[in-house]
C-alpha cells in the first residue's frame, strides 16, 4: 500500500491564489474617515471589553494615533474593532477611520468576526525580547507613557527584574577550573560538622559505600579527613 503522502492538516495551504485574495476582494474595501455616530456596534459580539482596557486602548491611540482602522460591513455596522470603538468615544473623537467590508457576506462578516478576536490568542510572547525591548524603552526619554504599550507598571516592573535574576543566574554559574594541586582523592570522606562529603562516584558499586536506610553513609576503608568541627 502506498504512503498516504498528503501533509498534515494544519500545514496545508489554503486553495485561494493571491490574485482573488489580493485583487477582486481589494477593490471593493473602501476607507473613510466615518462620523463615530454612524457606527453601530453588533449587538451579537461575543468579544467583551472591560473599562480597564478599553482605557489602555484609549491610552494606545491618545500616544501613537488611531492605527488601526474599524471594520464595518455595508450598513455601518461593526464587525471588528468594538474597543478601538469604544476607546474612541472614551476619547471624545467625532470621526474614525474605517474599512468597508462590502465584500463580505452576512455569514462571512460574522465568522471573520469571531477569527479576527480568536487568531490572535492563539500567539505567545517570547519573554526575553519582550522583557529586552521594554528594558530598552524604560531607559529612554520618552515623549509618551510607556503603559501605552497596554502593560501596566507592575508588569513591566516584573518582567525587567527577570533580566536581572537570568543574568544574575549566568553569573553564578561561570566558575573557573584551579591549576593548584588537587587536595581530593577517590575514596576521601570529608567531615563538615554534622555533614559528610564522600569523593567518588555514587553509581560504583565498588565505591566503598553503603547506603542504610538511605540515612546514612558509612565508609568501608576510606579515609576520613576533616573541614571545620568534627
Amino acid at each position: 500500500m502506498a504512503a498516504n503522502s498528503n501533509p498534515p492538516a494544519e500545514d496545508r495551504q489554503p486553495s485561494v491564489t493571491s490574485d482573488k485574495i489580493d485583487l477582486a476582494k481589494a477593490d471593493q474595501r473602501q476607507f473613510s474617515n466615518c462620523p463615530i455616530a454612524d457606527l453601530r456596534p453588533d449587538p451579537r459580539n461575543p468579544r467583551k471589553h472591560s473599562r480597564a482596557q478599553i482605557r489602555a486602548i484609549a491610552k494606545s491611540i491618545d500616544a501613537f494615533g488611531f492605527n488601526a482602522p474599524i471594520l464595518v460591513d455595508r450598513k455601518r455596522r461593526i464587525i471588528a474593532g468594538h474597543g478601538r470603538y469604544e476607546a474612541a468615544k472614551f476619547l471624545n473623537l467625532a470621526h474614525v477611520p474605517v474599512v468597508f467590508l462590502d465584500h463580505l457576506s452576512e455569514e462571512q462578516a460574522r465568522a471573520y468576526m469571531l477569527a479576527d478576536n480568536k487568531l490572535t490568542d492563539r500567539s505567545t510572547w517570547d519573554d526575553l525580547e519582550l522583557a529586552t525591548q521594554l528594558k530598552e524603552l524604560s531607559d529612554l526619554t520618552l515623549d509618551f507613557d510607556i503603559e501605552a504599550t497596554g502593560f501596566e507598571a507592575p508588569e513591566i516592573d516584573l518582567r525587567i527584574q527577570s533580566l536581572d535574576e537570568l543574568n544574575s543566574a549566568d553569573v553564578a554559574d561561570e566558575f573557573e577550573f584551579t591549576t593548584e594541586p588537587a587536595v581530593s582523592a577517590v575514596g576521601d570522606i570529608w567531615h563538615l560538622g554534622d555533614h559528610r562529603i564522600y569523593c567518588g562516584n555514587a553509581l560504583n558499586e565498588g565505591s566503598g559505600m553503603v547506603r542504610d536506610c538511605g540515612k546514612r553513609l558509612r565508609p568501608d576503608a576510606a579515609t576520613i579527613k576533616t573541614h571545620g568541627r568534627d
